[in-house]
C-alpha cells in the first residue's frame, strides 16, 4: 500500500514545487475545506489500516509563537491545519489510522525561495529567541515525523507537536 501513496504524494508535491505561469503569492486561491476534504477522502482508501498521517502544521498559529504583523493569513492556515488534524484522528480512527501534526518553529529549508540562504542577517535574531540558540535544521523536524509515524507511537493521536528548539517571542 505504501507505493501508491507514496507516489501520489511524491507527483502532488512536484505540482506543487511547480507554480503555474504568471503565479503570483498574493494572488493565489485559498485553500477551502472542500479541498482539503477531497484530498483526504482519495488519499484514505490508499492507507492501510493501522497507519499514520503526520501534517506540517506551524508555531505560528501557537500562543508561543508572538503575533507578527503580516502573518495573519500563514498563521490562520496553519491553526485550520492544527483543527483538522484533530477531526481526522477521530474520523480514521475506526480504521486504526493516527493523526498528528508537527508545527515547526524556524528552520532551514527551501521556504520563502531559501530566505535563510538570502537573508542571512535575519537569523541570528531567530536564533536568539530558541532556547538552543539557533534556528532549527530540516532533520529536527524529520525526527520527530518519523517517531510519530513509528509503532513507538501507537497511542499518541490527535496531537500537535511543536518542534521549535524552545522558540520564545
Amino acid at each position: 500500500m505504501a507505493g501508491p501513496l507514496n507516489s501520489a504524494r511524491r507527483r502532488r508535491c512536484e505540482r506543487l514545487r511547480t507554480p503555474p505561469a504568471g503565479y503570483s503569492a498574493r494572488k493565489r486561491p485559498p485553500i477551502t475545506g472542500r479541498a482539503l476534504t477531497r484530498s483526504y477522502e482519495r488519499l484514505l482508501p490508499l492507507m492501510a489500516d493501522g497507519g499514520s498521517v503526520v501534517n506540517v502544521s506551524g508555531n505560528a498559529a501557537a500562543a508561543t509563537s508572538g503575533l507578527e504583523p503580516g502573518y495573519a493569513a500563514y498563521a490562520s492556515m496553519k491553526g485550520g491545519l492544527t483543527v483538522l488534524t484533530r477531526y481526522m484522528a477521530k474520523e480514521f480512527s475506526p480504521r486504526g489510522i493516527r493523526v498528528n501534526a508537527v508545527s515547526p518553529g524556524a528552520t532551514r529549508t527551501r521556504l520563502a525561495d531559501d530566505a535563510f540562504t538570502r537573508f542571512p542577517e535575519v537569523v541570528p535574531a531567530l536564533a536568539a529567541k530558541t532556547a538552543f540558540g539557533r534556528v532549527g535544521e530540516p532533520d529536527d523536524v524529520g525526527s520527530l515525523i518519523a517517531t510519530l509515524v513509528g509503532e513507538e507511537s501507537r497511542w499518541i493521536t490527535a496531537q500537535d507537536v511543536e518542534v521549535s528548539g524552545g522558540y520564545q517571542p
